[in-house]
């Protein structure tokens, strides 16, 4: 049998199937149709409200992400200062402005085998 036989067949057969097939009149009545065209509305706004909902909570992640982010290189900024502040170089330039002065010579004391520093 050749392909355009064959495909004929195939065609005649599916159309015998749909002309036979038979619903019933509630399934093809104008209540189901509305019944459905409601359904479809309905779906239609859930969809729509629920992308809003999920726009709405990116556009609230993105804002939290700068945020961090933000909060990151200012972090930076601080352990930056913080480290310039505890350098020896800076604690010898402020020494006159807290008025703290140097340690000329230090005692040793010895108390229970333990060794204490004092002046």
């Amino acid at each position: 049998m050749s392909l355009r036989l064959r495909l004929k067949y195939k065609m005649n057969s599916i159309r015998h199937f749909t002309s036979s097939f038979y619903l019933p009149s509630w399934m093809t009545g104008t209540a189901m149709r509305v019944m459905l065209s409601l359904v479809v509305v309905v779906l239609g706004a859930a969809y729509v409200m629920e992308t809003n909902t999920l726009a709405t909570s990116g556009y609230e992640i993105h804002s939290l992400e700068q945020r961090i982010s933000f909060l990151h290189s200012e972090l930076q900024r601080l352990h930056t200062t913080v480290a310039e502040a505890q350098s020896m170089a800076s604690i010898q330039k402020r020494l006159p402005e807290i008025q703290m002065v140097a340690v000329t010579d230090i005692i040793y004391l010895k108390l229970n085998n333990e060794v204490a520093v004092a002046k």
